[in-house]
């Protein structure tokens, strides 16, 4: 059975640092605030209506924003962050605290089965693909079809048509 007062701890206290904030903030808002600019911490105890939860709330000059209820399950894209670098200071400098929020120990059976999972669906995903592109090459060498009338044929959205040429 999940804890999630324990789970949201972890992202709690890594975003109680100002410069994560600062990231988050201006990934959010395409914006450029730089390391001077003026954060106030500002989360709020308890629950919004309905049992919804402020998890941390700040106010960056004149913006204010508050991250509620964040999501406190594993999912794949938890491990797209992992690819791409992101946490990994965090977790290295913090590894028995977040292993403490936690509150569980590492089976390394479950983990190998939620990999395996995770291979799976990618391996689905891309099979998926790849059929799609071979559909679209047959179509278009049988039938002598543009690739834009084989995406069509087979339900591409049209805002898919570069990926996909980008494939053939």
């Amino acid at each position: 059975m999940t804890n999630r007062k324990i789970r949201d701890t972890v992202f709690c206290h890594f975003m109680s640092n100002e410069s994560h904030l600062l990231s988050l903030c201006n990934a959010l808002n395409d914006t450029g605030y730089d390391e001077s600019s003026n954060i106030t911490i500002n989360t709020l105890e308890g629950s919004f209506f309905s049992n919804i939860k402020n998890d941390i709330s700040f106010l960056l000059n004149n913006l204010m924003v508050v991250l509620i209820e964040h999501q406190t399950t594993i999912n794949p894209n938890m491990l797209y962050c992992l690819d791409n670098n992101v946490m990994v200071d965090y977790l290295k400098n913090n590894k028995k605290e977040v292993i403490d929020m936690f509150g569980f120990e590492w089976n390394e059976k479950e983990e190998r089965e939620a990999l395996l999972e995770i291979g799976e669906e990618r391996g689905e995903a891309r099979g998926r693909l790849e059929g799609k592109i071979e559909s679209i090459k047959e179509l278009m060498r049988n039938l002598n079809w543009s690739p834009e009338k084989a995406m069509t044929a087979l339900g591409i959205a049209p805002s898919e048509f570069s990926r996909y040429l980008t494939m053939l």
